[in-house]
């Protein structure tokens, strides 16, 4: 029999929310995803992002939703 004393039920991890964000969030109560350029500036419309975007050297655009999930895309 295999010893189970101080086996605790694993639990999925939960994704840490980005509290970095929750004011601006707050301030565009419509906002379900914000645009964060590589220089840290945050957007809520997609197209400003872009074109910010466009005079950095990195155009990376990071899309960070109201539960915390982030992704990256490229600026065109």
């Amino acid at each position: 029999m295999a010893d189970q004393t101080n086996q605790q039920p694993q639990t999925p991890a939960k994704k840490a929310k980005a509290p970095k964000y929750d004011n601006v969030f707050k301030a565009n109560p419509k906002a379900d995803k914000l645009h964060v350029t590589s220089d840290g500036q945050v957007f809520v419309e997609e197209q400003w992002a872009k074109s910010h975007a466009k005079g950095l050297e990195d155009k990376a655009i990071k899309v960070v939703t109201r539960n915390g999930e982030a992704e990256t895309e490229e600026a065109e």
